[in-house]
């Protein structure tokens, strides 16, 4: 009894140390993920306001193609 008792409890501690790991493995790639996605969200917007910011300022204004030239 005494060895399959031991054996019982390092397989429930293995399997313990198996499912924190995934857990934490699954949680560093979730949070890439979210990174990654607010890192796009912050390119988009700062292109974005640059562009209403060279838009703004009257680039290109009254500089329209004229066909027919």
């Amino acid at each position: 009894m005494g060895q399959t008792f031991w054996l019982t409890v390092t397989n429930i501690v293995l399997g313990l140390a198996v499912v924190l790991l995934t857990l934490g493995v699954c949680c560093g790639v979730l949070c890439e993920f979210v990174g990654r996605i607010k890192r796009r969200r912050e390119m988009r917007r700062e292109l974005d306001r640059e562009l209403r910011q060279l838009l703004g300022d009257g680039f290109m204004r009254g500089r329209g193609f004229r066909h027919g030239r």
